[in-house]
């Protein structure tokens, strides 16, 4: 029992959930089935001429999953030979077009397959696909980036060269002027010594406003 409800919640999941059928590719009219997590586009209505190489209604031609507006998935192209899948990338235009491209398998007249080209089936175009996409992804167009503007940073402040020459001559200008003070020339008595030659009268010296004799015992004029 519990077997046969998985089987059917696997089953109801992989049914798909809409289907639109006003889709253009190339001259076809295409539908585009949305389930739960990709979608398929197949053929409703298509050209005359593909009934040739085995194409009727029902036939998928793309089968993806989108991220974002980014599609990733697998297309198949069509031949006498048969068909054949090659990976397509691609996503969503700003008209709403789905736009996808891939190397394309390289058929030969032997119907043997000799690598991958780029041919008319690598760029597909479908026609406003993403009007029809449950839920509908919303395209918006790119929004340019501004560059940030960097913020200007002050240069660090550098002393000139005679900075701390004239430091150091207003340290000496400070000293010379404690020294010329009048604190300290007013306390200042200079020492004097005068040399007198022999046999000459000693000379008078006045300091402060007195005469003093250079001579201690000897009298004054």
């Amino acid at each position: 029992m519990n077997k046969k409800l998985i089987a059917a919640g696997v089953a109801f999941l992989l049914l798909p959930t809409v289907a639109h059928a006003d889709v253009y590719h190339n001259g076809s009219l295409m539908e585009v089935v949305s389930f739960p997590d990709h979608i398929a586009i197949n053929y409703v209505a298509p050209r005359d001429i593909l009934y040739s190489v085995g194409v009727h209604p029902g036939t998928t031609i793309l089968t993806g999953s989108f991220r974002g507006t980014d599609f990733h998935g697998r297309a198949w192209v069509f031949s006498r030979c048969g068909s054949f899948d090659y990976l397509v990338d691609g996503g969503l235009a700003p008209n709403r077009d789905l736009v996808v491209e891939g190397w394309e398998p390289d058929i030969r007249t032997d119907c043997g397959v000799y690598g991958a080209k780029w041919g008319r089936n690598s760029h597909l175009v479908f026609t406003e696909v993403s009007l029809h996409l449950a839920p509908p992804v919303a395209v918006v167009p790119a929004v340019p980036v501004v560059p940030a503007v960097p913020v200007p940073v002050a240069p660090p402040v550098v002393a000139a060269p005679g900075a701390n020459m004239d430091s150091n001559n207003n340290n000496r200008i400070q000293d010379n002027s404690r020294v010329n003070s009048p604190s300290v020339t007013n306390n200042f008595k200079p020492h004097i010594e005068i040399l007198v030659p022999p046999g000459s009268p000693p000379p008078q010296v006045k300091v402060d406003g007195e005469e003093e004799k250079a001579k201690k015992d000897g009298g004054g004029s």
